[in-house]
């Protein structure tokens, strides 16, 4: 109980020492004079002076469907400090935002982001920053989505080439990222379950990503995004038998009229069902004979 009233009365303090800060950017700091508060997020920070730089822009966007959490992004002019790794924290109306990214644009300018949860708090921020908070709604996309396997039929063992078709059956473009997710043993902005006879099919990959090159696609009303995958970068498909596939293909979907604006306005997820079968017999056959065989 003793140490349960010590932490909270710790918290108290540093969640009341912040009422005591102006709104603004302070750096973060090591000094014996900062002073530690406690951030949003619950991290424990240690504040020093505050920022000199002008503020030239600023964004808050959603960073989910449900408009919980917000990404907050303050471009500033370039300093040197900030690219050696010194760190802002934002404190808006008694609340301490602590850093949760940077980055420099050679010597032209640098930014810092801050993560805010609550709309209520992340428009008390887009205020103090002359700003809008902008949220997600669902775009009105109307797609119809295909999975299905190149052939039929496999040998066991074969390559199983997976193809997606998304075509644009609605009557306005549809902006949406593909890529990213390809620095890895597989690509995996596509997700598969499968099932062999009704039993589960063991995955025997891993989503590990460490992203990748990307482009944003755009469709026409009436076109179609083709992609394919080799299935057997998820599962085995050494066993004879019909495999039934749930097929997922992960969506991020942006404003087609701003194709350079990185900035996704949803995230959603595509899917269709396929089946082939794999049959040993066919396998057996496609051995070729040995005066078949290429002699080096």
């Amino acid at each position: 109980m003793r140490l349960y009233a010590v932490v909270v009365a710790a918290l108290m303090v540093s969640t009341l020492a912040a009422a005591e800060l102006e709104d603004g950017l302070y750096w973060e700091s090591q000094e014996a004079d900062a002073a530690e508060y406690v951030a949003a997020n619950g991290r424990e920070v240690f504040l020093g002076k505050k920022c000199d730089l002008k503020v030239t822009s600023a964004s808050v966007r959603a960073e989910d469907n449900t408009n919980e959490t917000f990404y907050v992004q303050v471009e500033l002019p370039y300093d040197e400090r900030l690219t050696k790794d010194k760190r802002l924290s934002l404190v808006v109306a008694k609340r301490v935002h602590a850093y949760a990214g940077s980055g420099h644009e050679d010597e032209k300018r640098c930014w810092m982001e801050f993560r805010v949860r609550g709309k209520e708090h992340a428009d008390t921020v887009a205020k103090f920053f002359n700003t809008q908070t902008v949220v997600r709604q669902h775009p009105g996309h109307r797609l119809k989505v295909e999975f299905f396997a190149e052939k039929k039929s496999y040998a066991a063992g074969n390559d199983v080439l997976a193809q997606l078709r998304i075509q644009n059956v609605g009557d306005k473009p549809v902006a949406f990222k593909s890529g990213g997710h390809n620095r890895a043993a597989r690509d995996t902005q596509f997700r598969f379950s499968a099932y062999l006879d009704g039993e589960s099919v063991k995955d025997i990959g891993n989503n590990l990503s460490l992203g990748g090159l990307s482009t944003v696609v755009t469709l026409q009303p009436g076109k179609s995004f083709v992609d394919s995958v080799k299935l057997n970068d998820w599962f085995k498909l050494d066993k004879p038998g019909y495999y039934d596939v749930l097929g997922s293909y992960l969506m991020e979907y942006y404003d087609p009229e701003k194709p350079d604006d990185f900035h996704p306005v949803w995230n959603d997820i595509v899917s269709a069902e396929f089946s082939f079968e794999v049959d040993t017999a066919e396998k057996k056959a496609a051995k070729p004979l040995k005066s078949d065989v290429k002699q080096e």
